[in-house]
């Protein structure tokens, strides 16, 4: 009888003590988020970030994006202004369209505005080549910067 008495005793103690500390929200018994629902979703796509000259026939990280075009849509629309290496943080120059597709013909998935930092992931020559164009088409793969970018 006893032992009964005792394991109702301590149930109830037990019971009682956890219902206080949840009550206090101590941390370690209160469930975790779980990384995904505490982290913000950062999309990756493509944008546009320029030309270079044609008569290297390569892209070179380091090459300068050209500023001459008598469009203005096809400066530049990274800051710095030359053809980064992948995990290079840039700053958008002028506001740009994150497209899904490679081809950048794709819907845009969001538009970054001047002075947001994108981290780049890769870096590609636009696969259609104009002929008779003095410069090299140039995208990129990239997302949004996040917390980290900022430090």
């Amino acid at each position: 009888m006893r032992l009964v008495i005792f394991f109702v005793v301590s149930g109830t103690f037990i019971s009682f003590i956890y219902q206080k500390l949840n009550i206090l929200e101590i941390p370690l018994l209160t469930p975790k988020p779980t990384v995904n629902s505490t982290k913000s979703v950062n999309p990756t796509g493509w944008i546009w970030i320029g030309m270079v000259n044609k008569t290297s026939g390569s892209l070179s990280v380091g090459q300068k994006l050209v500023l001459q075009p008598s469009n203005p849509k096809q400066f530049p629309s990274i800051e710095p202004p030359v053809i980064p290496s992948s995990g290079t943080i840039v700053t958008v120059k002028h506001e740009v369209n994150l497209i899904k597709e490679k081809s950048l013909s794709g819907k845009t998935i969001v538009k970054f505005k001047k002075g947001e930092k994108l981290v780049i992931l890769k870096v590609e020559r636009f696969s259609k080549i104009v002929k008779n164009s003095p410069y090299i088409r140039v995208k990129a793969q990239v997302r949004k910067c996040n917390s980290i970018c900022n430090k």
